[in-house]
């Protein structure tokens, strides 16, 4: 795999692996794997992810705060319109107490 040396950039550097480190506790590690089909996971990697979502649920409906990410920097390129989806993405990160760098060609 071309990450072999480094980090693969979803599993160790996303909100969500941030996340699902501070909301799950020990968990199966993520580091090095390339998913290019939810066949990639095991059934306890999909009930995990499952599991950590539904804790999620009072932070994205406002109801509790996350400093998850408190420190981190999520960088986001567009280039194409996709206003909703860096929107989407935008609001997660605030909410796990991070900041977006945003690059959009268009």
């Amino acid at each position: 795999s071309e990450w072999k040396d480094s980090e693969p950039p979803f599993f160790t550097t996303s909100p969500w692996a941030a996340m699902l480190a501070e909301r799950s506790g020990p968990m199966p590690s993520f580091r090095g794997r390339d998913v290019l089909s939810i066949r990639d996971f095991s059934r306890a990697d999909i009930e995990l992810v499952l599991r950590t979502a539904r804790k999620m649920v009072p932070i994205a409906a406002g109801k509790r705060v996350s400093k998850a990410l408190d420190g981190k920097i999520l960088s986001t390129l567009f280039f194409e319109p996709s206003t909703r989806t860096r929107l989407s993405f935008e609001s997660a990160m605030h909410r796990l107490g991070g900041r977006v760098l945003g690059f959009s060609s268009v």
